[in-house]
C-alpha cells in the first residue's frame, strides 16, 4: 500500500487497514528485520495520517484567512467612499462660505461708502439745512440697512450653532 494511498483514505479506513496490515505482518513475522518494517510501516501510516489532517487544517485556515481579506477588503472600500463623499459635502460647505462672505462683504460695503460719503458731504459748510437733512436722513437709512444686515448675519450664526431655531 502506498502512502500517497493512505493520505487519501478516509481516517477510519486508515485504522482499519492499519490494524489488517500489522496483524498480517506481525503473524509472519519471524526476524528483528521483520519487526523493524513493522514498527516503520506503523510510524509511516501514522505520519501519514498526521500530514493530512495538517493539511486538512491548513486547507481550512487558508480559507478563513481568504474570506477575512474579502471582508476587510469591502470594508476599505466602502469606507473609502464614505470618506469621498465627506469630503465632497465639506468641499460644498467650503464654497458655500466663501460665496456667502463674498456676497455679505459687497451687501457691506456699499451701505459704508454711502455713509462714509455722505458724512464728508456734512464736512462742507456749502451744504445748506435741506442737503444736511439730506445726507444725515441717507446715513441714517444706510446705518439701519447695516444694522439689519449684521443682525440678520447673528441669526445665522446662532442657527448654525444650535441656539436659535
Amino acid at each position: 500500500m502506498l502512502l500517497t494511498d493512505l493520505i487519501a483514505m478516509p481516517t477510519r479506513e486508515r485504522l482499519d487497514e492499519a490494524v489488517k496490515t500489522y496483524s498480517t505482518m506481525h503473524a509472519g513475522a519471524t526476524r528483528v528485520s521483520d519487526i523493524y518494517r513493522i514498527v516503520l510501516y506503523l510510524v509511516s501510516v501514522g505520519l501519514a495520517g498526521y500530514c493530512g489532517y495538517a493539511m486538512i487544517r491548513l486547507g481550512r485556515n487558508a480559507v478563513t484567512l481568504s474570506r477575512a481579506n474579502e471582508t476587510l477588503e469591502l470594508r476599505v472600500t466602502e469606507r473609502t467612499l464614505e470618506l469621498k463623499a465627506a469630503m465632497q459635502t465639506a468641499e460644498g460647505a467650503t464654497r458655500s462660505k466663501s460665496e456667502f462672505l463674498a456676497n455679505m462683504s459687497h451687501e457691506i460695503r456699499t451701505p459704508m461708502t454711502a455713509i462714509l460719503g455722505y458724512a464728508d458731504l456734512l464736512q462742507d459748510a456749502d451744504q445748506t439745512a435741506a442737503e444736511r437733512i439730506s445726507c444725515v436722513q441717507t446715513i441714517r437709512r444706510s446705518g439701519e440697512y447695516l444694522l439689519t444686515l449684521i443682525n440678520d448675519i447673528l441669526d445665522i450664526s446662532k442657527i448654525e450653532a444650535g441656539k436659535m431655531t
